[in-house]
């Protein structure tokens, strides 16, 4: 397996996904709709747009996409490349087009906000075998995040034999 299988997410208790500050040098798993998950593992999504996320996560930090509803897996691996928060409208300006998003889904996601984060991305890696939530949970009691949440080696074993 290829480095980027060294390490996944650790469930952790719903207070402390809520952590905004980050660890240094941990990974994330994040959540998103397999709308937006698809583009990015075949490369056309190069930004995630988060109506919160630490700027402060290192560059490089290793991020694992968990594909919500309906496919309910774990589905790829990315390079966070950073992190910026910036006004809504400079984000519909500089990024609409990298971020795979129709307007008025823009508007609806990020509605009552003035700002919001860009969390650009590289280095994307499809798994070869999609994890699936009864196996994730089968084997690590894993609850998927609702947004994000800090990974740990625990899942570590899982990618190894993928």
């Amino acid at each position: 397996m290829t480095e980027f299988s060294e390490q996944i997410a650790e469930p952790t208790p719903r207070s402390a996904r809520r952590e905004m500050t980050p660890p240094k040098h941990r990974d994330v798993v994040l959540s998103i709709k397999p709308r937006y998950s698809k583009p990015i593992l075949e490369g056309l999504k190069t930004v995630e747009l988060r109506r919160r996320f630490p700027v402060k996560v290192p560059k490089r930090t290793r991020a694992y996409i968990y594909s919500t509803s309906p496919t309910r897996a774990l589905t790829g691996i990315v390079r966070i490349l950073g992190v910026e928060k910036i006004t809504l409208s400079e984000m519909w300006e500089k990024y609409s087009a990298q971020a795979c998003i129709e307007r008025d889904d823009f508007d609806a996601y990020f509605s009552g906000l003035d700002t919001g984060m860009v969390i650009r991305l590289e280095d994307v890696q499809p798994l070869q075998r999609e994890i699936g939530l009864e196996e994730l949970r089968d084997k690590i009691e894993f609850a998927p995040p609702q947004s994000f949440f800090y990974a740990s080696s625990f899942l570590k074993e899982i990618l190894k034999h993928e």
